[in-house]
């Protein structure tokens, strides 16, 4: 049976993840550079690091991002890192 923490922690992200803020015209991809668990880990702040040198360092809420498309890290040429099943 999981845990209250196992739960909570279930959809982290984790440092160098891909993801785009969902408050960005278009698909702009970002790496998760930090991470900062809050409220017990209910809530999880994430420093960014851009792909594209021309956009800025940012800090998002977890519910502000959401994974990054495989099409786009395609594009992108970001390497594609394993997730663990």
């Amino acid at each position: 049976m999981p845990t209250a923490d196992a739960s909570l922690h279930r959809n982290s992200y984790q440092v160098g993840d891909y993801v785009c803020p969902t408050d960005l015209p278009g698909p702009v991809v970002y790496r998760v550079a930090r991470t900062l668990h809050l409220s017990f880990g209910a809530v999880q702040v994430l420093e960014l690091d851009p792909f594209d040198s021309g956009q800025p360092l940012l800090v998002r809420l977890d519910k502000d991002v959401r994974p990054a498309p495989t099409r786009q890290l395609w594009r992108s040429g970001a390497a594609i890192r394993r997730h663990a099943a």
